[in-house]
């Protein structure tokens, strides 16, 4: 769902996932991923992540796993920010290069993660108002 669920658009060498699970099987979900080396993050508490490494050809993956449940509103923000970069490239090609900048010039983790969230929040609402002219 992350950067890397958008062709051309370059990462931090982290993959993150989002999985989709009806509500009651969510901490079953963690449990299951913690027997295979993954971390719980329980804070927030509304958020449900689980972070570790994943080996591939050899080679170690960082992956983040974000946990909801359908119909939740998180869900649909993550898809629906994706799937605007993924048919706007140009847009992505920017994100992209703000990114680059941001991880610079932020002073730290924080000061990153607020310019990040408000331009994810200018992208979304371009994302609606674009759904809305297609009903």
């Amino acid at each position: 769902m992350g950067s890397t669920a958008v062709p051309g658009l370059g990462g931090k060498g982290i993959v993150d996932v989002l999985i989709i699970a009806e509500k009651d099987n969510m901490l079953r979900i963690i449990e299951v991923l913690e027997s295979r080396g993954f971390r719980y993050n329980p804070e927030p508490p509304e958020r449900l992540f689980v972070s570790g490494p994943f080996y591939y050809k050899g080679r170690e993956l960082h992956i983040h796993i974000h946990i909801t449940y359908f119909g939740r509103e998180e869900q649909r923000e993550k898809l629906l920010f994706r799937d605007y970069l993924r048919r706007h490239p140009e847009e992505a090609r920017r994100y992209y290069e703000l990114k680059k900048l941001w991880s610079k010039e932020a002073a730290d983790g924080s000061e990153y993660t607020e310019l990040k969230t408000r331009y994810i929040m200018e992208v979304l609402e371009k994302a609606r108002k674009e759904e809305g002219n297609k009903r």
